[in-house]
């Protein structure tokens, strides 16, 4: 009961927003300050709380799955689009450390499908940020292609490789391969637990091949729905006019830190904004604004 409690709790702290509401704050905050010190305090903060962040989730969807409470949605997936934003996640990190990560697509591959964009994208960005984050030079390769009626997905890196004698204990929760590299990199042991558990969920497999010294390739099959049409993709980022005739927004929400974070984060794109925490008094506003509204 008591460990019960202490997950609803957490549970409540992610969705209500709280996490969220900080990190963005911290985001925005670290637009304004000009003074190093101040910056690498904000980084500080920004760090810690998407590590914090991380570990919430995790344990979450390890209780989750545990409980058998998961659900996996069924969607329509741009499976070449998500691959894509992984990539573009890691990309920097992996460039800072003089590691090359590359993405293949085997042609003919199925690249629209019926599945959970969100536990795919937490699977393979789960496998990605560790190969980035244990390889220290080299390379990291995603690919992607179909074989027997099965989507499939891998992950090799040039890291240091995993211990034939550890390799089967991986995917247990709060395990690392190496207790000298969790010291120096960080990392709580859940990541792969949870890949393997959503990967199981969704009627797949999970499989590692290793050599010390050498790297790691992780290999995943998911049985697919292939679908013949792209799912239609809007634009992440529309194209606002922040000229004379600036766009003009209005944000109504009751909970002031996330209204004041998305109020900040509208100012920066140089757009008119009002906001009211109350819908009445935003309704009437409205329909006495001699504005437009887009």
């Amino acid at each position: 009961p008591a460990v019960r409690r202490l997950v609803l709790s957490l549970q409540g702290f992610v969705d209500n927003g709280e996490a969220l509401d900080v990190l963005s704050a911290a985001q925005l905050l670290q637009g304004s300050v000009s003074k190093p010190a101040e910056r690498e305090l904000v980084e500080v903060m920004l760090s810690s709380g998407e590590g914090l962040l991380a570990l919430l989730d995790q344990l979450l969807d390890i209780s989750r799955i545990e409980a058998d409470r998961i659900v996996l949605e069924a969607v329509p997936v741009d499976v070449s689009a998500v691959l894509d934003e992984v990539v573009a996640l890691f990309e920097p990190r992996a460039r800072q450390q003089g590691v090359t990560l590359s993405l293949d697509v085997a042609p003919g591959s199925w690249r629209c499908q019926v599945g959970d964009p969100h536990r795919l994208r937490q699977i393979v960005s789960n496998l990605v940020g560790n190969a980035v984050k244990f390889t220290p030079e080299g390379a990291v390769h995603l690919r992607l292609w179909t074989q027997d009626s099965r989507l499939c997905f891998e992950v090799e890196d040039t890291g240091p490789g995993i211990p034939l004698d550890v390799q089967a204990q991986i995917f247990e929760p709060f395990t690392q391969a190496d207790a000298s590299m969790t010291r120096r990199h960080g990392g709580t042991g859940l990541g792969l637990a949870t890949v393997r558990d959503i990967v199981v969920k969704f009627g797949g497999t999970v499989k590692v091949a290793s050599v010390v010294g050498v790297g790691s390739v992780f290999t995943i099959r998911l049985p697919g729905v292939v679908l013949t049409e792209y799912p239609d993709r809007a634009p992440m980022v529309p194209d606002l006019n922040t000229g004379e005739d600036s766009v003009h927004v209005l944000v109504v929400d009751d909970n002031t830190a996330l209204r004041r974070t998305v109020v900040g984060a509208l100012r920066a794109l140089q757009l008119q904004v009002m906001d009211f925490g109350d819908p009445v008094e935003a309704l009437a506003w409205v329909q006495g604004a001699d504005v437009q509204l887009d």
